[in-house]
């Protein structure tokens, strides 16, 4: 999930995540990875809406993601 540089810090993003969230109506699972050490802010963002810091090996088979990516991230909803 990207915020154009202008909407940031905002309330956007939180928005979005929380519209998502709203419409989910069985348990799921969010995976995310990304650059650790360029995405500060975004990883601070997920940590505040209760993912967890997971390593590689723990994502699903076949997870799509830049070879350099190294932070990766999950939130289980059991229930909304």
């Amino acid at each position: 999930m990207f915020a154009r540089k202008d909407f940031r810090g905002k309330g956007v993003a939180q928005k979005l995540l929380e519209m998502l969230l709203e419409k989910m109506e069985v348990p799921f699972k969010i995976y995310l990875s990304t650059k650790g050490d360029l995405a500060l802010a975004a990883k601070k963002f997920y940590l505040r809406n209760g993912f967890n810091v997971i390593e590689r090996k723990e994502l699903p088979e076949g997870f799509p993601f830049f070879y350099e990516d190294d932070l990766f991230m999950k939130n289980e909803c059991l229930y909304i």
